[in-house]
């Protein structure tokens, strides 16, 4: 969605001519705005936020023949238009009926597990040294170590390609902590709209073996 179309909404028209806010107006307008928003969204003048009434989810219901969303925030707020990096889905084909029949949206944030791993050592060493409670800095401290060895950055992928990691990863015994990619799940997943991904035990090892070997070795995933 460009700045000119969301400039163009009923939601951003209803803000300019309500501003400035006082601080009395400001809680009394709160509902009024959200529910402009909403609408906005709901018709399909903004497309960067998504809902259970949006011109994509009625498209989505009448595919599926199903009217109950199971949708988490991550869906809620990306766009209508959202492509997932890993499988290249859209959002119409990323949906699924759930086994209570419903209809599965959810996205996922996909990350590296070093940080956990980090942390791991660093509480061990906490208990050896008698403490047991880690402070907000050290606590801070570890996560930044962790983003820093990270084999890569945060991403939102759809639920199924994070569902795939975890599955790859019972199936080839991958070390504690151990996580793959997008561009290795990519690798080792059959791809099919509106299903889950199946996942290619053979691939998956051979990415497996891949990255364990190009590990730099500075804390082990099996910590």
């Amino acid at each position: 969605m460009s700045i000119a179309d969301f400039m163009d909404s009923r939601y951003w028209q209803w803000y300019v001519s309500h501003k400035p806010f006082s601080f009395e107006q400001e809680q009394a307008l709160q509902q009024e705005a959200l529910n402009v928003l909403i609408d906005s969204v709901n018709t399909g003048e903004i497309t960067a936020l998504d809902g259970v009434q949006t011109p994509l989810s009625k498209q989505i219901k009448a595919h599926h023949g199903l009217d109950d969303f199971e949708m988490n925030s991550n869906w809620l707020l990306s766009a209508q238009d959202w492509i997932c990096p890993c499988c290249m889905r859209s959002k119409f084909q990323i949906s699924r009926a759930g086994k209570r029949g419903q209809i599965l949206a959810k996205l996922v944030v996909h990350h590296d597990h070093m940080s956990e791993a980090i942390q791991a050592a660093f509480n061990e060493a906490f208990e050896s040294a008698g403490t047991n409670v880690e402070q907000v800095e050290g606590l801070r401290l570890v996560e930044r170590i962790g983003k820093a060895f990270a084999a890569y950055e945060e991403v939102l992928i759809c639920e199924d390609c994070n569902n795939a990691d975890t599955e790859a990863k019972k199936q080839v015994l991958s070390p504690r902590y151990f996580s793959f990619s997008i561009g290795q799940i990519k690798q080792f997943i059959n791809i099919k709209d509106h299903h889950s991904h199946r996942v290619d035990a053979a691939k998956a090892e051979d990415r497996k073996s891949t990255r364990l070997n190009s590990s730099h070795g500075y804390i082990s995933y099996a910590v």
